[in-house]
């Protein structure tokens, strides 16, 4: 993160999975820093990783992130609302997934006679948005 973005400020906490199960942290903002243990807290399930940041984008880390060889999978969550699966075994908690944005409500490109696209730069309104 440090060298990524100059001047981004994050906040990063880890769920250990083995030996004492502690919450681990670090980052350059205490408020984000406490703000990742409260959520890693709250997902309660080992090996998982939360990072907040500030002054800059997913996007501009997410290479980064990918090339950790620890790193199986990445649940991506921003400003927009979001939600997480999980499932509880006697192990403890598992993450299964993240229900991230909302349903298309139309197409940017307008139906043609065929059904197939066209160019358009209307917007075409499914049957499934109209419901």
């Amino acid at each position: 993160m440090v060298t990524s973005v100059p001047g981004a400020a994050f906040g990063l906490a880890f769920n250990e999975a083995s030996g004492p199960c502690l919450v681990r942290a670090d980052g350059t903002d205490d408020s984000l820093r406490a703000a990742a243990i409260d959520a890693a807290l709250a997902i309660g399930a080992g090996h998982t990783f939360v990072l907040f940041m500030r002054n800059a984008y997913p996007i501009n880390v997410l290479n980064r992130i990918k090339d950790c060889p620890e790193v199986c999978r990445i649940f991506l969550r921003h400003g927009q609302s979001a939600a997480g699966g999980g499932r509880r075994l006697r192990s403890g908690p598992r993450i299964v997934g993240v229900i991230d944005g909302a349903s298309p409500k139309a197409s940017s490109r307008k139906p043609t006679a065929s059904g197939a696209s066209g160019s358009s730069g209307r917007l075409a309104t499914s049957d499934r948005a109209r419901r």
